[in-house]
Protein backbone atom coordinates (compact mmCIF):
# COMPACT_ATOMS: atom_id res chain seq x y z
CA UNK A 1 0.00 0.00 0.00
CA UNK A 2 2.92 2.69 0.73
CA UNK A 3 4.25 1.62 -2.66
CA UNK A 4 1.31 2.83 -4.47
CA UNK A 5 0.92 5.77 -2.09
CA UNK A 6 4.65 6.61 -2.98
CA UNK A 7 4.41 5.66 -7.19
CA UNK A 8 0.98 8.26 -7.04
CA UNK A 9 3.34 10.64 -5.38
CA UNK A 10 6.31 11.05 -7.53
CA UNK A 11 3.88 10.71 -10.40
CA UNK A 12 1.61 13.93 -9.37
CA UNK A 13 4.90 15.56 -8.24
CA UNK A 14 6.32 14.79 -12.00
CA UNK A 15 2.98 16.11 -13.04
CA UNK A 16 3.42 19.26 -11.39
CA UNK A 17 6.80 19.99 -12.65
CA UNK A 18 5.57 19.37 -16.82
CA UNK A 19 2.63 21.56 -16.24
CA UNK A 20 4.07 24.41 -15.07
CA UNK A 21 6.89 23.96 -16.93
CA UNK A 22 4.76 23.91 -19.86
CA UNK A 23 2.54 26.71 -18.46
CA UNK A 24 5.80 28.90 -18.25
CA UNK A 25 7.15 28.56 -21.61
CA UNK A 26 3.61 29.41 -22.96
CA UNK A 27 3.25 32.56 -20.42
CA UNK A 28 7.26 33.60 -22.15
CA UNK A 29 5.99 33.44 -25.52
CA UNK A 30 2.01 32.74 -26.23
CA UNK A 31 2.88 32.94 -30.11
CA UNK A 32 6.40 32.27 -31.42
CA UNK A 33 7.48 32.96 -34.21
CA UNK A 34 6.70 32.02 -37.26
CA UNK A 35 3.63 29.65 -36.47
CA UNK A 36 0.91 31.97 -38.05
CA UNK A 37 -0.61 31.50 -41.51
CA UNK A 38 -2.47 33.54 -44.32
CA UNK A 39 -5.55 31.97 -46.58
CA UNK A 40 -7.73 32.94 -49.20
CA UNK A 41 -11.25 30.89 -50.44
CA UNK A 42 -12.55 31.49 -53.13
CA UNK A 43 -16.00 29.65 -53.97
CA UNK A 44 -18.25 29.55 -57.08
CA UNK A 45 -16.26 32.62 -58.33
CA UNK A 46 -15.99 34.63 -55.61
CA UNK A 47 -13.99 35.81 -52.37
CA UNK A 48 -15.52 33.87 -49.21
CA UNK A 49 -12.80 34.83 -46.71
CA UNK A 50 -8.89 35.84 -46.62
CA UNK A 51 -6.93 36.82 -43.29
CA UNK A 52 -3.99 35.66 -41.07
CA UNK A 53 -4.85 33.28 -38.00
CA UNK A 54 -2.18 31.77 -35.50
CA UNK A 55 -4.55 28.14 -35.77
CA UNK A 56 -1.70 26.31 -37.93
CA UNK A 57 -1.57 23.05 -37.32
CA UNK A 58 0.22 19.78 -39.35
CA UNK A 59 0.66 15.96 -38.92
CA UNK A 60 2.54 13.90 -41.72
CA UNK A 61 1.36 15.36 -45.00
CA UNK A 62 -2.27 16.75 -43.75
CA UNK A 63 -2.09 20.50 -43.11
CA UNK A 64 -4.86 22.74 -41.21
CA UNK A 65 -5.89 25.82 -41.09
CA UNK A 66 -8.44 28.02 -39.43
CA UNK A 67 -9.71 30.84 -38.01
CA UNK A 68 -12.38 30.12 -35.20
CA UNK A 69 -15.83 29.18 -36.59
CA UNK A 70 -15.19 31.45 -39.17
CA UNK A 71 -13.33 28.83 -41.26
CA UNK A 72 -11.45 25.90 -40.96
CA UNK A 73 -9.52 23.94 -44.09
CA UNK A 74 -7.43 20.69 -44.16
CA UNK A 75 -5.31 19.62 -47.41
CA UNK A 76 -4.83 15.80 -46.39
CA UNK A 77 -1.58 14.44 -48.73
CA UNK A 78 -0.28 18.19 -49.56
CA UNK A 79 2.54 17.94 -52.37
CA UNK A 80 5.78 17.54 -50.96
CA UNK A 81 8.02 19.31 -53.30
CA UNK A 82 7.88 22.59 -54.42
CA UNK A 83 6.05 22.86 -57.98
CA UNK A 84 4.87 19.28 -57.66
CA UNK A 85 0.75 19.23 -58.31
CA UNK A 86 -1.36 16.29 -56.75
CA UNK A 87 -4.62 15.73 -58.25
CA UNK A 88 -7.38 15.34 -55.93
CA UNK A 89 -9.47 12.29 -55.89
CA UNK A 90 -11.53 12.40 -53.03
CA UNK A 91 -9.80 9.93 -51.10
CA UNK A 92 -6.12 10.07 -50.75
CA UNK A 93 -6.10 13.86 -51.86
CA UNK A 94 -8.62 15.71 -50.09
CA UNK A 95 -9.92 19.30 -49.22
CA UNK A 96 -12.36 20.01 -47.06
CA UNK A 97 -13.83 23.18 -45.97
CA UNK A 98 -15.72 24.10 -42.80
CA UNK A 99 -17.30 27.22 -41.47
CA UNK A 100 -20.14 29.62 -40.55
CA UNK A 101 -22.19 31.78 -43.73
CA UNK A 102 -19.75 30.79 -46.36
CA UNK A 103 -22.15 29.95 -49.28
CA UNK A 104 -25.23 29.98 -46.72
CA UNK A 105 -26.13 33.16 -44.84
CA UNK A 106 -28.21 32.26 -42.16
CA UNK A 107 -25.32 31.43 -39.97
CA UNK A 108 -25.49 27.58 -40.11
CA UNK A 109 -22.65 25.49 -40.06
CA UNK A 110 -21.34 23.92 -43.52
CA UNK A 111 -19.06 21.62 -44.50
CA UNK A 112 -17.86 20.87 -48.05
CA UNK A 113 -15.62 18.35 -49.46
CA UNK A 114 -13.62 18.09 -52.48
CA UNK A 115 -14.77 16.14 -55.42
CA UNK A 116 -11.97 16.74 -57.88
CA UNK A 117 -9.57 18.92 -58.80
CA UNK A 118 -5.73 20.05 -57.54
CA UNK A 119 -3.28 20.83 -54.84
CA UNK A 120 -0.42 22.53 -55.78
CA UNK A 121 3.02 23.20 -53.63
CA UNK A 122 3.56 26.77 -54.60
CA UNK A 123 6.64 27.04 -52.36
CA UNK A 124 8.29 25.69 -49.30
CA UNK A 125 5.45 27.09 -46.80
CA UNK A 126 2.55 27.45 -49.82
CA UNK A 127 -0.12 25.15 -50.63
CA UNK A 128 -2.84 26.09 -53.80
CA UNK A 129 -5.86 24.17 -54.55
CA UNK A 130 -9.05 24.40 -56.81
CA UNK A 131 -11.38 22.21 -57.99
CA UNK A 132 -15.08 21.38 -57.01
CA UNK A 133 -16.97 20.49 -54.19
CA UNK A 134 -20.17 19.39 -52.53
CA UNK A 135 -21.59 19.94 -49.03
CA UNK A 136 -22.37 17.61 -46.65
CA UNK A 137 -25.42 15.56 -47.91
CA UNK A 138 -25.89 17.77 -50.84
CA UNK A 139 -26.43 17.39 -54.10
CA UNK A 140 -25.25 20.39 -55.70
CA UNK A 141 -21.32 21.11 -56.67
CA UNK A 142 -19.17 24.43 -56.34
CA UNK A 143 -16.05 25.52 -57.80
CA UNK A 144 -13.35 26.54 -55.02
CA UNK A 145 -10.10 27.46 -55.10
CA UNK A 146 -7.28 29.03 -52.83
CA UNK A 147 -4.28 28.99 -50.75
CA UNK A 148 -2.85 28.07 -47.14
CA UNK A 149 0.41 29.16 -46.32
CA UNK A 150 2.61 29.17 -43.16
CA UNK A 151 5.84 28.37 -42.25
CA UNK A 152 4.92 25.86 -40.57
CA UNK A 153 4.63 23.68 -43.45
CA UNK A 154 8.01 24.13 -44.27
CA UNK A 155 9.23 20.79 -42.48
CA UNK A 156 7.20 18.70 -45.22
CA UNK A 157 9.50 18.20 -47.73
Amino acid sequence: MKKTFLAIAVLLGVLSVTITSCKKDDDDNPNPPGTSGTYQLYMDNNLITEGTTDEVGMVANAVTLSEGETISLLLSSVPLTVGETIDIDGSNCTVSITGKNLLLSDGSDELYFSIDGSMTRVSDSKISFEGNCSALMGTSTHTFNGYVESDVYKVIQ
